[in-house]
């Protein structure tokens, strides 16, 4: 009897002790998840810029313009006769630097005197833009020259302008990003003769949007 009982009690203590070896055999392959190493991706350290050599840009954008400044050749003040005006601007920009772009533009306006005739001007010119990125949100500076042919009823006038931009766009997505954008027009008309010298200066608002690709 004593055999027996001693086999019996070997037999249970074994069994007992093989169950809690095989419990705690499935909770240890990591330790426990919580208690492990943590795993991050690499992707949450990598930056891409938004912008890279070669990428391009074409962009679209409508607005109004404001007549606000005329002066003649010595510098005093011409009293004018238009009225607020509109505008389209079509341009294409290459990207130099991730900030660094050229391209060029076309910009198409109007604007009515007040007998109701009509101020056209085109402007065709090159332009540099250095962009600031502040993911989502994109501010380029832009500086534009060309030339701006103008007609006014039978009077006709092919000038210079010039023309500085600040604008402020939200990236949508990797396609297309919109926004404001004011200009300042400074264009002049030259004269042999001084006393019919103009400066002409405008101010532009207008939405635009971008493809990027």
């Amino acid at each position: 009897m004593t055999i027996r009982k001693t086999g019996t009690w070997f037999f249970l203590l074994m069994f007992v002790f093989s169950l809690t070896f095989l419990s705690a055999q499935e909770e240890s392959p990591g330790e426990n998840e919580e208690d492990g190493p943590a795993i991050e991706s690499d992707w949450s350290i990598f930056d891409a810029p938004s912008y890279e050599s070669g990428d391009q840009m074409f962009g679209v954008g409508l607005g109004l313009v404001f007549p606000v400044l005329f002066s003649g050749g010595n510098g005093e003040k011409i009293e004018h006769n238009l009225s607020l005006g509109g505008t389209l601007l079509l341009s294409f920009d290459y990207f130099l630097l991730p900030s660094l772009s050229v391209g060029i533009e076309a910009n198409g306006s109007f604007n009515a005197s007040i007998g109701e005739n009509m101020l056209f001007m085109g402007l065709f010119g090159l332009r540099v833009t250095y962009q600031f990125v502040f993911h989502p949100i994109e501010i380029p500076i832009t500086v534009a020259v060309g030339l701006a042919p103008q007609g006014y009823l039978d009077q006709n006038y092919l000038g210079l302008y010039v023309k500085p931009s600040l604008g402020v766009f939200w990236r949508f997505n990797a396609d297309w990003s919109f926004g404001i954008h004011g200009n300042w027009w400074w264009l002049p008309e030259w004269t042999e003769d001084a006393s019919k010298t103009v400066n002409g200066n405008f101010v532009t608002l207008s939405i635009a949007a971008r493809y990027h690709f």
